[in-house]
């Protein structure tokens, strides 16, 4: 056989069959191989957004188990600082500890009303909208153990949170009982308690009403 002749021959359908091989690669290969990458990268990104739904999922369920916990904390903190100021509540529980630690109450006296914000609270407290503090002054007479007693049960032992500002305390010396006081031992105890309670309502301003009590007004 004489190859130098046939070389051109078989060179010729060498490349022909290269570029018919190309032609397949560009026109059927390559498009099946681009459309399998991009099979592949949806269904990670499938199973990548599966998982955030699952990690969802599971948050919710743990939030779900976790709501009759956070609606008894609710329903605490509506009793401590509720939407109204409930002053005879109030009266009724002061009534109590004076009941319970002998002390006896000369007088509960409610003061103006103040709604707080962020620039009287302080920049580190994030005030709810509708939050108010009403001063209370209450003045309690009796033995030193029970006033002190009354003291610690009105900052410890009432569903309606009272905060303590200040406190002034005068011995009393032996004497009968006269224009409302009881009588009194040498050592006896007249404590002016000085706090606040507090009203939350959020759907409130400064120009509203708390249970009947504009802001900036007299609370009694």
């Amino acid at each position: 056989m004489n190859y130098s002749k046939a070389t051109p021959w078989i060179l010729g359908a060498t490349l022909l069959a290269i570029v018919m091989l190309a032609g397949m690669w560009f026109f059927a290969v390559s498009p099946e191989l681009e459309a399998a990458a991009e099979s592949r990268e949806q269904a990670e990104s499938q199973r990548a957004n599966n998982e955030i739904l699952e990690a969802q999922n599971r948050k919710l369920a743990q939030q779900f188990e976790e709501l009759p916990a956070l609606r008894t904390e609710l329903d605490a903190f509506r009793v401590g600082i509720p939407g109204v100021l409930d002053q005879a509540g109030f009266s009724d529980e002061l009534a109590r500890l004076e009941k319970e630690s002998g002390a006896f109450v000369l007088s509960v006296e409610f003061s103006t009303s103040n709604v707080i914000t962020a620039e009287t609270a302080g920049p580190v407290v994030d005030v709810p909208q509708g939050m108010y503090a009403i001063p209370v002054v209450v003045t309690v007479l009796g033995a030193a153990e029970d006033t002190l007693a009354y003291l610690d049960g009105l900052q410890r032992e009432t569903d309606r949170f009272f905060f303590v500002s200040t406190m002034a305390a005068t011995a009393q010396d032996e004497a009968g009982a006269s224009g409302g006081r009881p009588e009194t031992k040498d050592g006896d105890l007249e404590i002016a308690i000085n706090g606040y309670v507090y009203v939350l309502d959020g759907a409130m301003t400064s120009a509203d009403t708390t249970a009947g009590v504009p802001a900036g007004e007299p609370a009694n």
